[in-house]
């Protein structure tokens, strides 16, 4: 046998053995739209995501499989981001979103089986938010951070149902901060009451002094120095909780710093 001919045998037992057995997609499978529209309401905070299909240079006969379907690429960045979703949720510690890999089910010969998988982890870390759930309904608008044009009034909320939280401008470098209020079911609560909230961020805590006003629901304000701890966390890129009662909310990040930076400069000049 030649060296020529010995080489050319070796490169076809390689390929065989990255080689997929390839089942066409089942009819059952959800549609790619379903896919794409949760991934867009996630892919704000989980930007940093990746597959973990090596697709560059896929190594394993289910790497193969998953980087010659579009379904099954996408499929897999939405298993890792429900999986980065669940833990962060349940342990209430951020995970490092760039680096984290899910595993990839290798004993998968199919492209079925490799879809059931990812649907299930999908499932587990998204409950009803899952688009292969039958609970699923296409995202609402997502609520994100805003500054006004005049950058005195910083908000996170949605365009359309109004604030979840705000900070605003006052005279002599205060911030007016506002915030739906965390109450147990069946509380009893009245416009002009006294109220205690905690703001609680990694590594920080602060008790805020303040009052409950009613309007559409019930808020909490306070007055604070532009030098408040929760107010640089929030420069800093921390998230904030806010907990009365046993009961929380949660306010995410701003990812833009320079909404941040902009609103503190104009609260002090």
């Amino acid at each position: 046998m030649t060296a020529q001919r010995l080489n050319l045998i070796l490169t076809v037992c390689a390929i065989a053995a990255i080689t997929p057995v390839v089942a066409l997609a089942a009819d059952s499978w959800i549609s790619v739209d379903k896919l794409d529209a949760t991934i867009k309401f996630f892919k704000g905070d989980y930007s940093q995501v990746q597959p973990s299909a090596n697709c560059s240079r896929p190594q394993t006969r289910v790497e193969t499989m998953i980087c010659r379907s579009s379904f099954l690429r996408k499929a897999d960045l939405l298993s890792n981001i429900a999986q980065i979703y669940q833990r962060e949720n349940a342990t209430k510690i951020e995970l490092d979103h760039k680096k984290f890999k899910g595993a990839l089910p290798n004993r998968c010969r199919t492209e079925q089986c490799v879809y059931d998988v990812f649907a299930s982890n999908t499932n587990y870390g998204l409950g009803s938010m899952s688009p292969y759930s039958e609970e699923w309904e296409e995202p609402d608008e997502k609520p994100d951070w805003a500054l006004s044009s005049d950058a005195s009034l910083l908000a996170y909320g949605m365009k359309e149902s109004g604030k979840i939280a705000s900070l605003n401008c006052g005279e002599n470098k205060i911030v007016e901060f506002r915030a739906e209020l965390p109450s147990p079911r069946g509380e009893k609560l009245k416009d002009g009451i006294k109220s205690r909230l905690a703001v609680s961020w990694k590594g920080g805590e602060q008790i805020l002094e303040g009052t409950v006003r009613e309007g559409d629901g019930y808020f909490f304000e306070a007055s604070l120095p532009t030098s408040a701890k929760l107010v640089l966390a929030l420069r800093q890129g921390q998230g904030l909780t806010l907990s009365r009662s046993g009961e929380s909310v949660q306010l995410p990040p701003i990812r833009e710093r320079a909404l941040m930076q902009k609103f503190t400069s104009a609260c002090s000049s």
